[in-house]
């Protein structure tokens, strides 16, 4: 369970909300740096405590968990925007969710509208799904999907058993920085607006999804890797209790062992990937539309201790570090320069990202590199049925 339940306005939360913590709670001594309490919040979602396998209606007392648990969200921490990460289908098989509705009301527009407010922002794209996920997956696997075409529930199986499985966690992330790079952008703009504040971002289990959305705030704002590390571990403590139950839905849904916890080097792996793809977590978020500028804002925001702004160009210290990574030369992006990775992807399909820049994607057009994969009526179907509404449920 988290520290955070120590408090009296969490004490009501205990049991009923897990993997429920405060942002600011996330730095140590080893940062040298403060953030703010009580802006920032990341959780589970309110249904993760229930074993659906064996509650098939949720009873009364239930509802009345749910109820005071959205109570104390709403009274005693005053939580304004919640942002949902989950795909659409694991929103409609939750049955809690008219229970937040009626108090957040699913918001459509981005323009800082008033009010208690929801937005819905899956992390599962299509892009991911089709992109990262069915092109690259071997052509056996390709086949047995195009044959259950029409049936969701077989293809989805398919998916989490011979795509999910083979990249891991740390693989998952990677895509999740690829191909649904326009949603961080928007998850993060929420996170500079004071006027959304208190807010909560959440997926399912609040570990995967809710671990790298809250890794790239951390790390905007200058928090070491290791308390950005030991932050996203900490969710395995935090859902001991319930551990049966995510690992029991893991299981029914074709997910590997890999996919229980939060190991330590899952993290890991992920920011060195960002450190030898694009140099560092600010020229990441840059380069798909975060600016500097937006990232100094939420460091503003965020940081109860003066620090330096974020630089287009990194210090010689940091190059220092980077070099002594072997994360490779640290090209440097200006703020107004067209993003680009700054290492030529090993995986064509890198190709369609939108982190390549208008020249690359010419200079590829001409050596002959499709910068299209065509597609049969068949796969055209595959691409509908698995678009964000509609993708897997599962990843937490």
């Amino acid at each position: 369970m988290s520290d955070d339940f120590q408090h009296s306005e969490f004490a009501l939360l205990k049991g009923i909300v897990w993997n429920f913590r405060d942002l600011g709670s996330a730095c140590t001594e080893k940062s040298e740096l403060k953030l703010r309490k009580g802006l920032i919040f990341r959780s589970a979602s309110l249904i993760r405590g229930v074993d659906l396998s064996l509650v098939r209606q949720l009873d009364n007392s239930h509802k009345e968990q749910a109820e005071r648990a959205a109570s104390c969200l709403r009274k005693n921490l005053n939580i304004k925007v919640i942002v949902d990460l989950r795909s659409s289908h694991e929103k409609d098989c939750d049955g809690y969710e008219p229970i937040i509705e009626n108090i957040w009301p699913t918001c459509t527009t981005f323009r800082s509208p008033q009010g208690l407010r929801r937005y819905h922002v899956p992390l599962l794209t299509r892009s991911l799904m089709i992109k990262g996920l069915f092109w690259p997956c071997a052509t056996a696997t390709k086949l047995k999907m195009i044959r259950n075409v029409t049936d969701t529930q077989v293809v989805s199986q398919i998916f989490m058993t011979e795509s999910f499985n083979d990249i891991g966690l740390s693989g998952l992330n990677k895509l999740f920085l690829t191909y649904s790079a326009g949603c961080i952008v928007k998850i993060l703009r929420l996170c500079t607006d004071p006027n959304n504040f208190p807010l909560m971002f959440h997926c399912s289990s609040g570990k995967d999804r809710t671990g790298l959305i809250a890794a790239l705030i951390l790390a905007c704002c200058g928090v070491c890797d290791e308390d950005i590390i030991a932050n996203y571990s900490q969710s395995d403590r935090c859902l001991g209790p319930i551990c049966d139950v995510v690992i029991k839905e893991n299981r029914s849904r074709g997910l590997s062992e890999s996919f229980d916890f939060c190991p330590p080097e899952v993290m890991r792996q992920t920011l060195e990937y960002i450190n030898s793809q694009w140099g560092s977590v600010h020229h990441y978020l840059n380069s798909i539309g975060f600016t500097f500028e937006e990232q100094n804002i939420l460091r503003r925001v965020l940081l109860a201790t003066e620090s330096p702004s974020v630089s287009p160009h990194p210090s010689g210290e940091h190059l220092r570090r980077t070099h002594s990574r072997s994360f490779g030369s640290l090209k440097s992006v200006s703020a107004t320069s067209s993003p680009a990775m700054t290492r030529k992807p090993s995986n064509p399909l890198l190709l369609l990202s939108p982190l390549r820049s208008h020249r690359e994607r010419r200079l590829a057009a001409s050596a002959g590199t499709p910068e299209v994969q065509p597609r049969s009526k068949t796969l055209n179907r595959l691409h509908q049925l698995h678009r964000s509404d509609s993708a897997p449920a599962g990843i937490n």
